[in-house]
């Protein structure tokens, strides 16, 4: 399966970003031990090795897979919710997008300078044992698939991009995926204990503060890349379609009208997700209390795992 290509997004038509068919493709965070645990689909996996929803019944899929793994399926206060997974993995798109645009548009090769930087402050050695721990951990498609190693591809390209640029921004986006405190539930998912205790990841990832706030300012509030990266987690940190809506008001004109439609569509996919489920399952016992597409009810009992599992098969 092949990513749209990022000019697809692009917002603007002047300056297109990278069009290539066979672009990298940067999707939703997931673990070697995370894939194997919830039985991952290797459909859903692309060749950077993140996982990708191509429609809302994969989604769903992997949630009720991760719920009958914990034991939780129809639990409401433990369970992950398909329509939670499917805005992480937008917000995780959208931090890739807003990257290729610096590094395309705004700030031009501004990726590999920040590598260049990394190998003078820290060292090459250091660099390349955390990129290649974070490779190990968080592995592409042939590496997973034991077709290629950890050095080989990361000393390889694809669509004249270096894997080893690649895998930095990869790491960036997985930093941000552990600040978040609305991912609590799933950090197990994409959690980065392990490069913190065996790497130079935190030094790595100060570094690159130090470096972005030298750079160009970039986005609505003109911040340091990575400070307009975390500025949404940071005003919702509890409320991940608020920091989708923060994307939405703020970075609109940046953001191509495909994205603004799919965070409507993520918010809609949220807010209806448990009417749908319930309606499902029972029939109206009266009026509608609330006047919308999808009669909301009263809810007195939770979802059986046998309804819930119905719904997902």
């Amino acid at each position: 399966m092949l990513c749209p290509p990022l000019s697809f997004f692009s917002a603007s038509e002047k300056f297109p970003l990278n069009s290539s068919a066979s672009s990298p493709c940067f999707e939703f965070h997931i673990s070697k031990s995370s894939r194997v645990k919830y039985r991952v689909e290797e459909t859903l996996m692309e060749s950077t090795g993140n996982v990708i929803f191509p429609n809302y019944r994969a989604v769903r899929e992997l949630a009720y897979s991760i719920n009958v793994t914990r034991g939780v399926l129809g639990n409401s206060q433990k369970e992950v919710r398909a329509g939670f997974l499917n805005a992480v993995a937008l917000l995780d798109e959208i931090g890739h997008f807003l990257v290729r645009l610096y590094d395309e548009q705004e700030n031009p090769g501004v990726m590999q300078r920040a590598y260049s930087h990394l190998e003078r402050t820290l060292g090459q050695e250091a660099l390349e044992r955390t990129l290649l721990q974070f490779i190990k951990e968080f592995p592409p498609k042939a590496v997973y698939k034991g077709l290629q190693t950890e050095e080989a591809y990361f000393n390889s390209h694809t669509s004249g991009r270096a894997h080893k640029e690649i895998a930095l921004e990869e790491l960036m986006m997985l930093y941000l995926s552990n600040l978040n405190p609305v991912n609590r539930n799933i950090k197990e998912l994409f959690d980065d204990t392990w490069l913190i205790a065996k790497t130079r990841y935190i030094p790595l990832l100060s570094e690159l503060e130090r470096f972005f706030g030298g750079e160009k300012p970039f986005g609505p509030d003109a911040q340091p890349l990575l400070e307009a990266l975390k500025r949404p987690i940071l005003e919702h940190p509890e409320n991940i379609e608020a920091q989708l809506g923060y994307f939405k008001e703020r970075w609109k004109i940046a953001l191509a009208p495909a994205f603004i439609d799919r965070i409507i569509g993520s918010a809609e996919f949220v807010k209806e997700e448990e009417k749908f489920i319930w309606h499902s399952f029972h029939q109206p016992g009266g009026k509608a209390e609330v006047e919308t597409f999808v009669p909301e009810y009263r809810r007195t009992t939770e979802l059986t795992p046998e309804e819930r599992r119905a719904l997902v098969l």
